[in-house]
């Protein structure tokens, strides 16, 4: 079975995403159906290439340097906003986005495995 996902429902998963390129995010969609595999996600696997596509999506537009993590502490006089620690090189990858953080959650539904089952 070939995903149903496509550009289009990337872009209206959030409004991060609105106005992206078409081919941009044709291309992490490609990625993400090489790199799930499709037998273990069963009919959660369009779900899997959507959050995991939008992952990548967020990870790429966020630049090459990497991306902060997720925000750990906020104020708003004077405007004061921290960031915990980006994760993306201690295993915990998928951390550093929602979607990534949403795809683990989907998976750990399907067994207990640490991290999202990606190939």
């Amino acid at each position: 079975m070939a995903t149903t996902v496509t550009a289009q429902d990337i872009q209206s998963l959030s409004c991060e995403f609105e106005g992206c390129d078409e081919a941009f995010l044709q291309r992490f969609i490609d990625q993400a159906c090489r790199r799930l595999d499709e037998a273990f996600w069963g009919s959660l696997y369009d779900d899997a290439v959507l959050y995991l596509t939008a992952h990548l999506a967020a990870s790429a537009r966020a630049g090459s340097s990497g991306i902060s993590g997720p925000i750990t502490s906020k104020e708003v006089g004077e405007l004061k906003v921290a960031f915990g620690s980006n994760n993306a090189n201690s295993g915990l990858w998928w951390q550093s986005t929602a979607w990534g953080r949403e795809l683990h959650a989907m998976q750990s539904s399907l067994c207990f495995q640490s991290t999202p089952r990606v190939i």
